[in-house]
C-alpha cells in the first residue's frame, strides 16, 4: 500500500514544491507514495477540514522550510504542531526540507534531520536538480523503511517501531565540527573550537554566524563524519 506524503508549505514556495514533486514522481508511479497538498482541494471544498484530514492520516509529512513558511501563523500554529505530535507518537515521520536560506534553529523542528545534505538550502546548491535529487533519495529511503515495518500499512505499533528505528539511526550519526582562526599570531594562544552535531544541523557554522566576538569564522569550520 502506498504511503501518503503531505506537503506543508507556504504559497510563495509553490514553484519549488512543484519541482520537488516532479522528482518524487517516479516513486508515485512505482506505487511507493501518493502525495497530497492544498492545491488538490476541489473548488468549494472546506480547505481547513481537508488539510486537517490529510495531515492526520499521512505517514510522511514534509515541511518545506523557508522564511515565508516560518512567517505563516497557520502553518506553525496548526500544521507544524499536528505534524510534530504525530511524529513524537510514531504515527508519522516528519521531514523538514530546507528550500531557501533562513535561520530555523529556534523552530520546534530544529532537532530533526533536515535535507538537503548538511541542511544546505536547496536554492543555494549550484544545481537545483542536484538538491532535489538528494532530497528525493532520502525520502525514498525513509519510505522504503517505513513500508518495510511490520504491518506498516495498518498497524499503529508497526509505525511506532519504524519511527524508533529511524530515530535510532539518526542518533548514531554524528559529525565533528572544528575551527580555528585562519590568522594566527606567533606565540599567542589561539582558541580551537569543536562541536559534535547531528548531520542535519547547521552546527558550528551556524553558531559562528551569530557570534561576532569569536576569532574563528564560519568559513574556518572543517567537518568530519564520526561513527
Amino acid at each position: 500500500m502506498a504511503l501518503e506524503v503531505f506537503y506543508s508549505y507556504a504559497r510563495e514556495d509553490e514553484r519549488l514544491r512543484d519541482e520537488l514533486e516532479k522528482h518524487l514522481s517516479v516513486l508515485k508511479r512505482a506505487g511507493v507514495i501518493v502525495s497530497w497538498h492544498d492545491r488538490q482541494i476541489d473548488p468549494g471544498g472546506e480547505w481547513r477540514k481537508q488539510i486537517d484530514q490529510h495531515i492526520r492520516t499521512a505517514q510522511i509529512i514534509l515541511l518545506l522550510v523557508s522564511a515565508d513558511f516560518l512567517a505563516s501563523d497557520y502553518i506553525n500554529e496548526v500544521e507544524v504542531k499536528i505534524a510534530l505530535k504525530r511524529h513524537a507518537s510514531g504515527e508519522a515521520i516528519v521531514i523538514p526540507i530546507i528550500l531557501r536560506p533562513v535561520n530555523w534553529l529556534r523552530s520546534p523542528f530544529s532537532h530533526l534531520q533536515a535535507p538537503p545534505r548538511d541542511a544546505k538550502a536547496a536554492t543555494s546548491w549550484a544545481s537545483l536538480d542536484d538538491a532535489f535529487l538528494n532530497i528525493s533519495q532520502g525520502i525514498e529511503e525513509i519510505a522504503n523503511r517505513f513500508a518495510a515495518g511490520p504491518h506498516a500499512e495498518s498497524s499503529s505499533s508497526g509505525r511506532k517501531e519504524m519511527g524508533r528505528l529511524v530515530d535510532r539511526q539518526v542518533a548514531r550519526q554524528r559529525v565533528l565540527d572544528a575551527a580555528m582562526p585562519s590568522h594566527v599570531v606567533k606565540a599567542v594562544p589561539t582558541e580551537l573550537l569543536a562541536l559534535i552535531r547531528l548531520p542535519g544541523s547547521v552546527g558550528l557554522k551556524g553558531a559562528l554566524l551569530n557570534d561576532s566576538e569569536a576569532e574563528a569564522k564560519p568559513e574556518d569550520v572543517r567537518a568530519k563524519d564520526r561513527a
